[in-house]
């Protein structure tokens, strides 16, 4: 940074610190006393203190711009990543949406109406157990003593992610269809 306080420059801070006391802090276009430290200053061209001021003024202006330009950016970027966000999530209810209707098409009418009622539904597998899926991916297969007591819970889905109806259905077809390998790769919670 430049140093502000050499002679000349004090010169002219004297001049304009006194002049504007004197007229009241207020300038005008006349060439009278109060113009006196202004006149000063724009005519102290050449010297290294004025050269030092518009060096440093230019790299204060140059820092705000960019300041400003990076302000903006960033400004644009939380608004994209918010609207993909909302994009994201618009997605995901659509998959949402779609998966439970695929489920529901599995479903008979008691169990659908138990879905819509309490976003779960009984079954019953072919060794005549009782399950009860409930909306979720992962340790939402409960083994039922009957409807109102639970065992245990079991835990098996897809590896990859996928809406939870889309995995309450798969858990369901493979309890219709090899329970004894949806037990022996489940993992059991009490």
């Amino acid at each position: 940074m430049a140093a502000y306080f050499d002679d000349s420059n004090a010169t002219a801070w004297y001049y304009w610190v006194t002049s504007s006391a004197s007229t009241g802090g207020t300038c005008s276009t006349s060439t009278s006393s109060n113009n006196t430290a202004w006149y000063a200053w724009n005519n102290s061209t050449g010297t290294s203190t004025t050269t030092a001021y518009i060096d440093e003024a230019n790299e204060v202006w140059e820092r705000w711009t960019e300041n400003q330009h990076s302000a903006h950016v960033q400004a644009q970027q939380q608004e994209l990543a918010r609207k993909r966000r909302i994009r994201e999530a618009r997605i995901r209810r659509m998959k949402e949406l779609r998966a439970k209707r695929l489920l529901k098409q599995h479903l008979n009418e008691e169990q659908r109406a138990m879905l819509n009622d309490k976003d779960h539904f009984y079954m019953r597998a072919a060794s005549g157990q009782l399950y009860r899926i409930r909306n979720g991916r992962s340790g939402n297969v409960d083994v039922m003593h009957d409807e109102s007591r639970r065992q245990h819970s079991l835990c098996a889905h897809p590896n990859d992610y996928c809406p939870n109806y889309d995995t309450m259905l798969a858990q369901k077809l493979m309890l219709e269809t090899n329970e004894e390998e949806f037990k022996r790769i489940a993992n059991i919670h009490h």
